[in-house]
């Protein structure tokens, strides 16, 4: 017996359809899936009239409308915003009802200086983010595929003794000569591997400015960076074992060839997690983050008056909404900026970050199936 592995987690199909609204004779499709294609359209039902069709898609166009709007408060609801719009309310008023010896400041300025020293560099640096989300999207998926190649070799792969006697059955090595607790082990192993990586790249966003220059701050970042390399140790610790264990089926009798095979998907992993540490540690300029979120405070006092012309031209009301709606843009540009600064952590408002939990769950899940069917086929060959 390997251990008592964890059951993988399934989804609550029926349920969660039933809760939406759908129809049991729609939801009777989901019931006793084997893995086989779903008759999206038997779920779905499609709608053949023009008319119908129309008004579907016009629903639709509405949801989706309502939801960017949704979205786009919850990105610019942050405390950063809330003085900006201070700020940005009252710089048209001050230019607009201030005057030095019957002189009002106000003159219309060129808007080429916001895209040139703020927006794209907001835009660019948001790209670079986007950028890193994807690589570590690529180094997790290596580091899954890999870890599962490791766990069906130590569960799957055998060697054989070719007797003198061709009438006499092969020897398995595997069965004779690996003992019986290697694949719990290796299932042990890999599975506190995933749960150290885990810990690594759910911890919190340690790396802003605040956490270099307040004490407080720098306090959380010692602390959060110890828990890090404390746990970076023990995975190494972890790896140190798989190695070992890999030396266990040698020893055992397996070639040397597929012994390198299982090294290089060994050595796979180790990279995947070496990146994805270097992309929790290390993120983009923290001086341009500073010089970006110090603009968006005076970009409203430097056009101030241009705000006033404004006003002049239309009426004060418009001024201050146009200055605002202008603060609240850029602002936003700066917040989707900086929730994608980590790709493994949300901060409240991002829908971009990766899900950690559902990737690495998903992992755990499968190493669980590989290592329950191991058992229940060696039980079958003892019986």
């Amino acid at each position: 017996m390997y251990g008592q592995a964890q059951a993988p987690k399934t989804l609550q199909t029926t349920s969660s359809l039933q809760s939406l609204g759908f129809s049991a004779s729609n939801l009777a499709v989901m019931d006793g899936w084997d893995g086989d294609d779903i008759l999206w359209d038997k779920i779905f039902p499609p709608r053949n009239t023009c008319t119908s069709s129309f008004f579907k898609h016009l629903a639709i166009a509405a949801k989706d409308e309502y939801s960017s709007v949704c979205a786009f408060v919850r990105s610019v609801l942050t405390m950063d915003t809330v003085l900006i719009v201070a700020i940005a309310a009252a710089s048209p008023c001050f230019f607009f009802y201030y005057t030095l010896n019957g002189h009002q400041f106000a003159y219309n300025e060129s808007w080429t200086l916001i895209a040139l020293f703020l927006v794209f560099p907001i835009t660019m640096t948001m790209t670079s983010a986007f950028n890193r989300r994807d690589a570590a999207l690529s180094q997790l998926a290596l580091f899954k595929s890999n870890t599962i190649c490791i766990m069906t070799a130590h569960c799957h792969w055998d060697w054989f003794t070719i007797p003198k006697d061709p009438k006499e059955p092969s020897i398995s090595g595997r069965e004779q000569r690996l003992p019986s607790s290697h694949v719990h082990a290796v299932y042990t192993e890999l599975s506190r591997v995933v749960h150290l990586l885990r810990s690594i790249l759910k911890a919190p966003v340690v790396f802003r400015l605040r956490h270099y220059y307040t004490e407080e701050g720098a306090q959380k970042r010692e602390l959060v960076m110890q828990h890090m390399r404390m746990a970076y140790q023990q995975m190494t610790q972890r790896l140190q074992s798989l190695s070992l264990l890999s030396e266990e089926m040698k020893s055992a009798g397996l070639p040397a060839n597929e012994a390198t095979r299982i090294r290089w998907h060994f050595l796979q992993v180790i990279n995947a997690l070496t990146q994805l540490r270097f992309m929790k540690r290390y993120r983009n300029s923290l001086g341009l983050r500073a010089y970006a979120r110090v603009f968006i405070l005076v970009l409203p006092i430097l056009f101030g008056p241009y705000y006033a012309s404004l006003a002049n031209a239309t009426h004060i009301a418009f001024s201050i909404s146009f200055s605002v709606a202008i603060s609240l843009a850029v602002q936003g540009l700066f917040n989707l900026r900086m929730e994608v600064e980590d790709p493994f952590v949300s901060q409240g408002i991002s829908y971009d970050t990766i899900d950690v939990d559902i990737e690495l769950d998903d992992l755990e899940a499968d190493l669980s199936i590989i290592v329950k069917e191991t058992t229940q086929r060696d039980s079958k060959v003892a019986l």
